[in-house]
């Protein structure tokens, strides 16, 4: 997981409270397969492949609490992943798959700390409220589906921010 994200925040004079708004663009590469055990042609017969990525995004809203150099933030908004699901019938040689963009829910907290006037670090904890069930289905001989549980996305960031002004 990779990427970079550009931001503004408000901090009332006088306050030690913070609001802001975040926009964050990355790579992200999650995969996953296994074969289905109560498949009746056998264990190894049907496999199911989950890929979430190249690409994620997210747009949120901070609000944090400043003191001194350190500021605690809350942040939470929409997130954009990619999912593509596939699953295929070793006996048969069926394979079904399907892509899809997803608009779902983000939500994080971080510590951030100034360097400098013009720079900072972050530690960052995001978790991305995938939890779906998406299904290939095709037609055989007979119809053929296959449900796939894509599950949320827990990540741990640090970063390095730079402010124009």
């Amino acid at each position: 997981m990779g990427g970079g994200t550009a931001g503004c925040n408000w901090q009332p004079i006088g306050t030690p409270f913070v609001a802001g708004i975040e926009g964050e663009i990355g790579s992200l590469k999650l995969s996953g397969s296994g074969y289905d055990p109560l498949d009746p042609a056998g264990p190894n017969n049907i496999l199911s492949s989950t890929k979430i990525g190249n690409w994620y995004g997210v747009v949120a809203g901070r609000l944090g609490y400043a003191w001194d150099r350190v500021l605690l933030y809350v942040k939470g908004g929409a997130a954009f992943v990619n999912i593509q699901n596939s699953v295929s019938d070793v006996v048969t040689g069926f394979t079904a798959s399907t892509s899809t963009n997803e608009t779902t829910w983000a939500l994080g907290t971080g510590l951030e700390w100034a360097l400098h006037p013009k720079w900072s670090v972050k530690a960052e904890y995001m978790y991305i409220g995938l939890d779906k069930t998406l299904a290939d289905c095709g037609f055989l001989a007979t119809s053929f589906c296959y449900d796939h549980n894509v599950r949320g996305i827990s990540s741990a960031k640090i970063g390095l921010n730079y402010r124009f002004n």
